[in-house]
């Protein structure tokens, strides 16, 4: 196993968010400077990225970015689908648990909110991040470039080209997976309007349904 992996029951994860700014033929992925242009790219379907200010390094990207046939991903890696999630949820002991064993616990990276139940307290010191896949509430870039930080993780799900997203909520234990039926419903957009994390899945490591 490779140092930027980690073992989570049969699938093997990537460490860390996927955080390029080029496809793999070499192209810059484009990078909006302003939230008009941002909504440009999103009404024209063309790909972007959002960097963000509060992680240095960590990198959002648009749907069209993640499906361009440049490519964001080395060829040993993909997007995860929602058997991959649903495999993941799984093996931590299910989605009632799930975002307590997938978030960090460092207040640096995923910081609580300041009424935790004593149990829950206690529950985050116990099983906190036991899956080390460290995810950080980097946030998320609405259509209108609304930046949203500090209040979750999002990361894109792909499924039979259609898109999804794994929410992790601060405070929370209960994982999500988002579809356009609850964006519509709640924001008014599609979730292809969003830009959100990558962690890629590996793909010599197939996720098999249960």
């Amino acid at each position: 196993m490779e140092d930027n992996e980690i073992i989570i029951g049969t699938q093997t994860w990537s460490k860390y968010n996927t955080n390029t700014l080029i496809f793999q033929n070499g192209d810059l992925i484009p990078e909006p400077k302003t939230k008009g242009e941002w909504y440009n790219h999103i009404k024209e379907g063309k790909p972007a990225l959002f960097k963000s200010k509060e992680f240095p390094g960590e990198v959002l990207y648009n749907y069209y970015a993640l499906t361009d046939p440049r490519g964001i991903l080395t060829k040993e890696w993909r997007v995860p689908n929602l058997i991959d999630i649903r495999n993941l949820f799984d093996f931590v002991g299910g989605k009632e648990v799930a975002a307590l064993k997938l978030k960090s616990t460092n207040p640096n990276d995923f910081e609580e909110i300041v009424f935790l139940e004593e149990q829950e307290i206690a529950r985050k010191i116990t099983i906190g991040n036991s899956s080390r896949f460290t995810a950080k509430s980097v946030g998320a870039r609405s259509p209108n470039g609304r930046f949203f930080s500090g209040m979750s993780a999002n990361f894109w799900i792909i499924d039979e080209e259609m898109p999804f997203r794994l929410n992790l909520i601060d405070g929370e234990t209960t994982a999500f997976v988002d579809n356009d039926t609850h964006f519509i419903r709640t924001f008014g957009f599609k979730i292809i309007d969003y830009a959100f994390s990558l962690r890629a899945i590996k793909k010599n490591v197939p996720s098999k349904k249960s």
